[in-house]
């Protein structure tokens, strides 16, 4: 921020000019504003913006997958059940 009297550069949280003296109230103020109106307008551009959700894909175009078979339903031949251990 700078000092409309003097122009010397002022932290923001003088309430006067460490050069001139003159008051800062006013432009501190001005500042706040303007920060506040700027963000504001960063918010409405943001949410103005069209929301754009994912395509899917179309149903008719799903292959369909073939059966897995459970292998705990399959049947042990005969003589081979010692052969598992």
């Amino acid at each position: 921020m700078r000092c409309p009297n003097c122009g010397e550069v002022i932290e923001t949280r003088h309430s006067f000019c460490v050069v001139c003296g003159a008051d800062l109230k006013e432009v501190r103020e001005q500042a706040v504003h303007r920060k506040v109106m700027r963000a504001g307008r960063k918010l409405r551009s943001v949410l103005n913006q069209p929301v754009r959700l994912p395509r899917r894909p179309a149903l008719s175009a799903k292959k369909e997958q073939p059966e897995q078979k459970n292998p705990a339903d399959t049947e042990i031949p005969d003589g081979a059940a010692g052969h598992f251990v």
